[in-house]
């Protein structure tokens, strides 16, 4: 049989019904768990305004590239319409040079075929009567000056003139180019102090222009020039 302690017993302390005295040591008291309401985490706010900065570069982005494209498309427009512009600008100048081209040829070849007529028929005096070689000078005189101005018109018609025009041109160079030897062989037989029965086949054998060649000429410039009937 045990003997009772005189102290009371002497059981743990586990034994006690009542259980642990809680401690007034402020630092013994069990640690509690973190609050859930501690506030949000600092790395998602940086997300957060991470994904709002590269939203707003995207709208400047955009927006960059929608006016870049418009500027673009107007640009393009407007270089069309600059270039349409142009072409119709130089068209309209370019046949207005192809018509006073075409109408001081003319002129000037009305002038040769007058000064060609002249010197074949020379009026005073007549092919019957006697020669007059100063007259038959004078006149050559202004056949050669009225050629040089043919030639001048035929240059530019030449740069301008369509393919029907030119080869209207080039026959019509043609034909007066035989009569200038023609011409030629006449002041040269005068000059000489040939006979008159000489000097008047001379005459004789100088053609005068075709009218055929200088109406295809002319044909050929209407049309070219968009007033043919």
């Amino acid at each position: 049989m045990t003997e009772a302690s005189p102290n009371g017993p002497t059981g743990s302390d586990d034994d006690d019904p009542t259980g642990p005295i809680p401690s007034d040591d402020p630092a013994g008291d069990p640690i509690a768990p973190a609050s859930d309401q501690s506030g949000p985490d600092p790395s998602h706010a940086r997300s957060g305004r991470s994904n709002e900065f590269f939203l707003a570069l995207a709208g400047i982005a955009a927006t960059v590239v929608v006016g870049l494209a418009g500027g673009w498309l107007t640009y393009q427009a407007s270089t069309r319409q600059i270039e349409a512009e142009s072409d119709r600008a130089a068209l309209s100048f370019n046949r207005e040079q192809r018509k006073t081209a075409y109408t001081e040829y003319l002129n000037a070849l009305f002038d040769v075929d007058g000064a060609e007529y002249d010197i074949r028929y020379q009026h005073n005096p007549s092919l019957s009567g006697p020669l007059d070689s100063k007259q038959l000078e004078d006149q050559y005189k202004a056949y050669i000056a009225a050629k040089d101005r043919l030639n001048r018109a035929s240059s530019a018609v030449l740069l301008l003139a369509s393919r029907d025009v030119a080869d209207a041109r080039a026959a019509i160079s043609d034909d007066h180019g035989k009569r200038y030897f023609q011409i030629d062989d006449l002041m040269a037989a005068v000059r000489n102090g040939a006979p008159r029965q000489l000097i008047t086949q001379r005459r004789l054998e100088i053609n005068l222009a075709s009218p055929d060649l200088e109406q295809r000429f002319g044909d050929a410039a209407q049309k070219d020039l968009g007033i043919a009937e």
